[in-house]
């Protein structure tokens, strides 16, 4: 049963919210973008974006931005009288969701991605060439450049594979939810979206793993991380035995 079909209150949750949803953590991964692209800039006015404050700011009015403007999406959502499924209505509706879903999911994403990547790319080589007093040095900046670029590749490989897909099969959906199709063509389109949801789910985890990957920074790091829990779990378990015993 669908419960997003009760009543009209909640279909437009369901619109509203699912967007959401969707939308938001791909922002979040351009943000990251423009962020590394500041950090690694030469000049001091730009590298002064790299901060937490403006990071903190940046993801509330991106966060504010996308709940406000998805309320037509909200308006939009209805439930057909006919089917009793709920859905965007015919007309200016359909097309306003899918041009927005195909600029914001399909094509905005990657070309930022590639921009901002490339960008960075292109800092990193300034830096290589102002940069080069030692030989340790210059291996170690050969090194950043290497590690960055796979991570970069690896980032637009995921994004275009897990978005693009999924924006062409809600494109797809938008302009043809209203058609009449036989229980087998509904199946087939059921199958492939549910396949096509899962892979644009890698979004969500595809960055750590693409870092852990990538960098060898971070995965020292993340040793690092989990054998100073590990300390601190055998202090706390031995500070116990010990009130213990006292006890």
């Amino acid at each position: 049963m669908d419960f997003t079909s009760i009543s009209t209150f909640t279909c437009k949750l369901r619109g509203y919210f699912g967007y959401i949803m969707i939308i938001l953590p791909i922002n979040f991964v351009i943000l990251a973008s423009i962020d590394r692209c500041c950090s690694t800039a030469r000049s001091v006015k730009i590298r002064k974006y790299n901060s937490k404050t403006v990071a903190h700011s940046l993801i509330v009015l991106t966060t504010v931005f996308w709940f406000l403007s998805t309320i037509p999406s909200a308006i939009c959502f209805e439930i057909d009288l006919t089917t009793g499924n709920c859905g965007t209505q015919l007309g200016l509706c359909t097309t306003y969701e899918l041009i927005q879903f195909l600029i914001f999911n399909g094509i905005v994403p990657p070309g930022i991605l590639i921009v901002t990547g490339l960008i960075t790319k292109h800092h990193i080589k300034i830096i290589q060439r102002r940069i080069i007093p030692t030989t340790s040095h210059r291996t170690q900046i050969q090194q950043i450049d290497q590690q960055l670029t796979r991570m970069l590749l690896l980032q637009l490989i995921v994004s275009i594979l897990a978005g693009v897909p999924f924006g062409l099969t809600f494109a797809y959906n938008l302009a043809t939810e209203n058609l009449d199709k036989s229980q087998e063509r509904v199946a087939w389109e059921g199958l492939i979206r549910s396949l096509f949801i899962l892979l644009f789910q890698m979004n969500y985890v595809s960055s750590f793993y693409i870092y852990l990957y990538s960098s060898k920074l971070f995965r020292k790091q993340f040793r690092n991380h989990f054998k100073r829990q590990r300390g601190d779990g055998g202090q706390q378990q031995n500070t116990l035995q010990i009130l213990t015993v006292k006890n």
